[in-house]
């Protein structure tokens, strides 16, 4: 087959061979990307079971929808040739991975946590995998896992069907053993009805080889194989693992390992759960480079008068990291460079010191944590009923503990604010010292994958807008500039301009300020301003946005970017790009997103927390109330708001013509990237504008919706664009049962940025909104 064309697929070289058929590796020519074509045998396509198995395998193959399952994207059949075709996976199979020797235990738990997270998808669809084995276990070379071959999963709910068995022709056949046999369940193996649990018997095998380098159970021929799985016991992995393992794998290899499925785990989703306890216990005690990033939590802060009334060794305290109690003794210096501040938070009571375990604990971004997120957690917790709420800092600036005492508590529930940058806020979540994430930056395509066994972090669910900010390039007072380019700005920190003379402003070495490295707004104005263009290396670095902002409006020749909230004594300037008008940043600029550096706030979550706080934190921080917040805190709110604007001089006369005598709305609805779906914020906008039309007395009539795009090739396809796209947002406010009296689209005509790129384009779709008293 290597070197013929099927359809627009030629196929390049052969990868290997089953019971169900060949793999080839093959070129989509009409795409131009790489493909994986299972080709079914000749001499199996006279049978219409083995046809019936082979199409059943791409159907559910393909409704399965989950970073960690090998997507399928169709099933053909070409001149008498069966075949599916799938993505294609660059990376090793576990078998060539493990190669007769143990993996490390944090690769082999990590590899097994998402075998379990396919699993958990496959089952709750109703699907059995019943082949999981080394070589079905693909992995990337950024650690992603990728499950291949569904060829042998079989619906649970087959057997339920509103049919009888004589009437039904069974795939499966009850009394044919499929499946591998080492890694067969014991079920399995003797021809028995299986379920999800067979799933679970062969992801213990699989464990077992990565952590020891060879198979739990062996022998010379199948039947040898067959009977171990029956009835042998696995060496003990503290003889079968040279390196020590924890004593709590072996427990969770037993169970998964049981011979009789009731003693099992009944799910997988348990199983995972076990896993990822180990992984994280592991990731506390032994990882230096997890005792380094924890060295600012010495125990230096306790040492501070006050807070504990008793010695530290007559006290126990559990741990939110391992949910084991610990006695300090001997080791406790050691054991408290390894918790997080949050943990060692103890309340006076009665004169006593007592141990109060985090409510909550929100990570990440500076921007949102420093001022914005103590606001909103005390609102919150008196939202809750609770007295005598207070925040009490730390030796880090960076850091804080809310409290209060909630009515039928005795002792103060608290929550944990650490505010060291948004990328730590992806990192604390992944190691689950995290309930919520703050970001001032949208989560990147590496993070969304290594965090895909919590769910995708992109949905509705998981990625929630806490307001808007916009990143204000602050100058000093005394600097007489007020306005410049985009790529003026880039050239600025970049370093190609030196000198102040050089953008028409009175002559001077430029200083340049910029936060750090883990900081979002940092990531952000990378994104947004620098592009390719690398921060000049004698920028004056800040993990502080306050620190930073009083040192530009210290220095006549300072320049820096902030947050809104930040600007404080120094002086933000207008940008513009390309032919755009040069746009200050405010409530309204960003608050419809038309502010070049503009961006979004972010809280993410979980979609498999069960922290029952987390969702009423998100639920109170998305309320009016919690908007208000963050409006007093001085960043922009998702408030509707109808204001008076200017209208551009170039905008076409119609626009005009239409907006005479209308007020804006403080926001633009837009879509996701590339997409003619509305985004996740544009949900929650269209209720938000619902209930602000609602709360005037004003009905669909007084509603104008102006459409914009620059993504067509030509004007004509532009103006039809936007029209489409603010026709979908009419259909959306319909529903709600508001029926917008105007409905149009100005294609490119009125740009909020430069189209000369994606990011761009992207800004210049959007559709406005106006209200016609």
């Amino acid at each position: 087959m290597v070197g013929k064309t099927l359809l627009h697929y030629r196929i390049v070289a052969k990868i290997g061979a089953g019971g169900q058929g060949a793999v080839y590796k093959a070129s989509n020519t009409k795409l131009n990307r790489t493909v994986v074509l299972k080709i079914l045998p000749p001499e199996l396509t006279a049978s219409g079971v083995n046809l019936k198995r082979f199409e059943r395998e791409a159907r559910l193959a393909s409704s399965l929808d989950h970073p960690n399952i090998c997507a399928v994207y169709d099933l053909v059949f070409h001149d008498d040739v069966h075949f599916i075709v799938m993505q294609h996976v660059e990376g090793l199979n576990v078998r060539e991975l493990v190669n007769g020797r143990p993996l490390e235990l944090k690769s082999a738990l990590s590899i097994a946590i998402q075998v379990c997270e396919a699993l958990t998808a496959a089952h709750n669809r109703g699907i059995i995998h019943r082949d999981i084995k080394a070589n079905n276990v693909m992995v990337t070379e950024d650690g992603q896992v990728k499950i291949l071959d569904f060829g042998l999963a079989k619906l649970l709910d087959e057997r339920t069907e509103n049919r009888k068995d004589s009437d039904r022709t069974h795939l499966t056949e009850v009394g044919v053993p499929y499946g591998t046999a080492t890694y067969a369940a014991p079920e399995q193996a003797q021809g028995l009805q299986v379920d999800a649990r067979a799933d679970i018997f062969s992801t213990g095998v699989l464990l077992y080889e990565m952590l020891t380098g060879k198979w739990p159970f062996e022998g010379k021929t199948v039947i040898d194989v067959r009977y171990a799985v029956l009835h042998d016991t696995p060496q003990p992995l503290t003889k079968a693992r040279p390196n020590p393992a924890p004593s709590r794998l072996q427990e969770i290899l037993d169970r998964a390992l049981a011979k009789d499925p009731k003693d099992r785990y009944q799910k997988v989703t348990e199983l995972r759960d076990d896993l990822r306890q180990v992984l994280h216990d592991l990731s506390v005690a032994d990882d230096p480079q997890f005792k380094e990033q924890l060295a600012p939590f010495a125990p230096r802060h306790l040492s501070r008068p006050g807070v504990l009334t008793r010695s530290l060794d007559s006290i126990s305290f559990r741990t939110g990291v391992n949910k084991r109690v610990v006695a300090f003794g001997a080791a406790a210096a050691l054991a408290l460079t390894l918790i997080p501040l949050g943990i060692l938070f103890f309340a006076r009571h009665k004169g006593t010191a007592s141990y109060v375990t985090p409510a909550l604990r929100l990570h990440g971004s500076n921007t949102i944590g420093a001022q914005l997120a103590p606001a909103l957690v005390e609102a919150f917790l008196r939202k809750q009923g609770a007295t005598e709420v207070r925040t009490a800092g730390s030796a880090n600036p960076d850091e804080a503990i809310v409290s209060g005492i909630l009515p039928d508590k005795a002792t103060p529930t608290i929550i944990e604010i650490s505010s060291h940058g948004s990328s730590t806020a992806f990192v604390d979540l992944l190691n689950d010292n995290a309930d919520v994430g703050l970001s001032s930056r949208k989560i990147n395509t590496n993070e969304v994958k290594n965090l895909a066994t919590f769910g995708d972090l992109t949905s509705p669910a998981s990625e929630h807008i806490l307001g808007l900010d916009g990143i204000a390039v602050i100058v000093n007072r005394e600097n007489p500039i007020d306005s410049l380019t985009k790529e003026q700005v880039a050239k600025l920190f970049s370093g190609e301009i030196t000198n102040w003379d050089q953008v028409q402003s009175p002559g001077g070495v430029v200083k340049i300020y910029a936060r750090d490295d883990k900081s979002g707004t940092f990531d952000s104005f990378k994104a947004l301003v620098l592009a390719n263009k690398q921060l000049v290396s004698s920028a004056q670095r800040f993990e502080d946005s306050i620190t930073l902002s009083d040192a530009v409006a210290r220095d006549p020749n300072g320049i820096g970017f902030i947050g809104l909230p930040y600007i404080r004594d120094s002086k933000a300037i207008a940008i513009s790009e390309g032919n755009t008008a040069p746009l200050l940043p405010n409530s309204l600029t960003v608050g419809t997103e038309d502010y070049l550096l503009s961006r979004r706030l972010y809280l993410y979550t979980k979609s498999t927390s069960q922290n029952a706080w987390t969702t009423k934190f998100i639920e109170f921080a998305l309320s009016s109330e919690g908007q208000r917040i963050v409006g007093e805190s001085g960043f922009v709110p998702q408030t509707v708001k109808a204001e008076n604007t200017t209208i551009a001089e170039k905008a076409p006369s119609e626009y005009k013509r239409l907006t005479e005598g209308a007020e804006r709305l403080s926001l633009n609805l837009r879509f996701r990237k590339g997409g003619k779906d509305l985004d996740n914020k544009a949900r929650l906008d269209l209720d938000r504008v619902v209930n602000f039309i609602t709360d005037l007395k004003f009905t669909g009539q007084n509603i104008l919706l102006f459409g914009f795009a620059n993504d067509g090739i030509d004007n004509e396809e532009n103006v039809a664009l936007s029209k489409e796209r603010a026709q979908l947002v009419a259909e959306q406010f319909k529903r709600r049962g508001l029926t917008p009296i105007v409905v149009t689209g100005f294609g490119d005509s009125i740009l909020v940025a430069s189209s000369s790129t994606e990011e761009g384009k992207e800004k210049n779709r959007r559709v406005e909104l106006w209200l016609k008293r």
